[in-house]
């Protein structure tokens, strides 16, 4: 999620991970480049054992998180809808939405053919709600936690039922909060379209927690390692002049995940963006947003030309960058 106007975090990317039968994950036995385990040092998913991989519901069911005010989501749908050719959301009004039962959530699940956003308005806004940055939805959330906590994650918030299901909230190593949640009742046949381009989850992690969170992540999600760069250009993240490590993971059902591993000193707005767009004409998807009420807060030509950072209206901040 991500800093909506300053007053709340707005996470990215949520959405569907389907589960089904979950084993303790095995213990990754080769530690290669640097302390990677596991998948992390590119081990294919079939090398680890069990991971959620075989729960997972695909690319298209995974949400970027974003919490905002209530007033301020119909500017936020008219400019998503405007800028990445979404079909809208029908707000909607879902009571005792937090295991501590008082809070109600405006909001709704809003997809595009480039990545889907989970709106979320809470009243009161209970902790450790918004520090989450995306979910994925999952067939059993028992399960996934069982997976998630095997690999190496803690369940921060325990499962809970509410209107449309179960959920829970998992951390990773490196304090990457995610949601897993399972739909149930009327609110299991939801589907969504299939996407253009599988939009990029960037998780932001201290240098020194970069290992563990990538060998938890991808020990979780059974997604390998494409790319560890231990000496990435900081200008990618505004520190011109320094470098951090990029670690690539294609997590299969779970998306494509981009690791930004550094010493904290970002310029604003980096570390508040929680997921990447991949568009096939950056310029004009640049102009369909500020043409839509929305900002680019860090232009393209600062990467090459090749990626822009957008805040739409209610705050919620996006990497959007060209394909190829």
């Amino acid at each position: 999620m991500k800093a909506a106007s300053g007053r709340r975090r707005v996470a990215a990317v949520h959405g569907p991970a389907a589960l089904c039968a979950l084993l303790m994950l095995t213990s990754a036995s080769c530690t290669t480049d640097g302390g990677a385990k596991g998948a992390a040092a590119g081990m294919p998913a079939s090398a680890l054992g069990n991971s959620a991989q075989d729960l997972a519901f695909g690319p298209a069911y995974n949400t970027t998180h974003v919490y905002l005010d209530a007033k301020d989501e119909p500017a936020l749908v008219n400019s998503w809808k405007k800028t990445f050719d979404s079909p809208g959301v029908n707000i909607g009004q879902y009571s005792n939405i937090t295991p501590a039962g008082q809070t109600r959530d405006t909001g709704g699940v809003m997809p595009s053919p480039y990545g889907n956003l989970s709106l979320l308005a809470l009243t009161p806004l209970p902790y450790p709600f918004g520090t989450d940055q995306a979910g994925f939805r999952v067939k059993d959330v028992k399960a996934a936690v069982k997976a998630a906590t095997g690999a190496g994650a803690k369940n921060i918030v325990q499962p809970w039922t509410e209107e449309t299901g179960q959920e829970t909230l998992v951390q990773f190593p490196g304090g990457v909060v995610v949601q897993l949640f399972q739909k149930s009742g009327k609110y299991a046949a939801a589907t969504y379209p299939d996407l253009k381009s599988v939009p990029t989850d960037r998780y932001y992690v201290p240098l020194d927690a970069a290992d563990d969170f990538v060998s938890a992540y991808t020990g979780f999600t059974g997604g390998r390692v494409t790319s560890d760069n231990k000496s990435a250009d900081g200008a990618e993240v505004g520190m011109k002049g320094g470098t951090l490590r990029k670690v690539l993971i294609d997590a299969g059902k779970f998306g494509k995940a981009e690791v930004l591993a550094t010493d904290g000193h970002l310029p604003y707005p980096y570390g508040r963006e929680h997921s990447g767009y991949e568009v096939m004409d950056l310029p004009g998807t640049l102009d369909k947003a500020t043409g839509s009420g929305a900002k680019v807060v860090v232009p393209a030509s600062a990467h090459g030309g090749k990626a822009a950072i957008v805040q739409f209206p209610g705050g919620y901040l996006a990497e959007v960058h060209q394909k190829g």
